[in-house]
């Protein structure tokens, strides 16, 4: 069964939840939007609420987003190659991490994806092939990966999700998802067949958005199966009503 969200939105990418697993539709949806650079806070139905840009330029192309603990909303910037940190879903307040486009210890490039892992935030660091660790309080805390093709190398990894105690990341350049810990030992490697992949989802088995298959894939053991058809997949979040996907410019809920 498939729903798709009120109209209203020109260029949807990541997705998250403040609430994933609530059983009323009271818990908020955020969606980074990427024109115009801001953030939408719907409810569990996909109805906007509100919006989150802070001051004029703060945003310039959101395309990931993550809800820490604390209920801080964290955006990669892929522009400004920054995360922006929102002191929560009602708060236009914010600060950032990092200290922008470079190959320093400190600098992203490109980032495409984040995730938080306990109190930690872990980006997809696309263009340095490399995943990066910052604390909350702008605390650098270390790289995981590096650019090659060996398990544990990343060839422009453009997503990444937290699997219980692992990360799953999607390696672009060597057409394959990598499952690692946070210090980078390579638990798995799951092959696919190349092309674009948006987002990486951690559901009890790992799920795929391929842009260029306009699919959503999950692992089978043996290889990515398809989920569901979605034309240009960006974003997805799972939530107790179903599966959220960004297409295009909708929303779309998967049951």
């Amino acid at each position: 069964m498939q729903r798709t969200a009120p109209p209203g939105f020109c260029r949807p990418a990541g997705l998250a939840s403040s609430n994933p697993w609530s059983d009323d539709w009271s818990s908020d949806l955020l969606i980074a939007e990427t024109k115009p650079a801001r953030i939408v806070v719907a409810n569990a139905r996909g109805d906007t609420l509100h919006t989150l840009q802070g001051p004029a330029g703060t945003l310039r192309c959101p395309v990931a987003i993550a809800v820490a603990r604390t209920g801080e909303v964290l955006v990669a910037d892929w522009q400004r190659a920054l995360i922006v940190v929102f002191d929560n879903v009602a708060s236009d307040t914010c600060r950032t991490l990092g200290d922008g486009e470079g190959s320093g210890p400190r600098h992203l490039n490109g980032p495409h994806g984040l995730t938080m892992m306990g109190e930690e935030v872990v980006v997809a660091d696309t263009y340095n092939s490399r995943l990066s660790v910052f604390r909350l309080d702008d605390t650098w805390v270390r790289h995981v990966g590096s650019y090659g093709t060996a398990p544990g190398q990343f060839d422009q990894p453009t997503a990444v999700a937290t699997a219980e105690e692992a990360l799953v990341v999607a390696d672009v350049g060597n057409h394959r998802v990598q499952v690692l810990t946070v210090l980078g030992a390579v638990l798995r490697v799951l092959p696919f067949g190349g092309g674009m992949v948006r987002a990486v989802l951690w559901v009890g088995e790992v799920l795929i958005a391929s842009e260029t298959q306009n699919q959503v894939l999950a692992w089978d053991g043996d290889g990515f199966r398809p989920v569901c058809a979605v034309p240009d997949p960006m974003g997805m979040v799972a939530t107790r009503h179903g599966l959220w996907v960004s297409s295009g410019h909708q929303l779309k809920l998967f049951k």
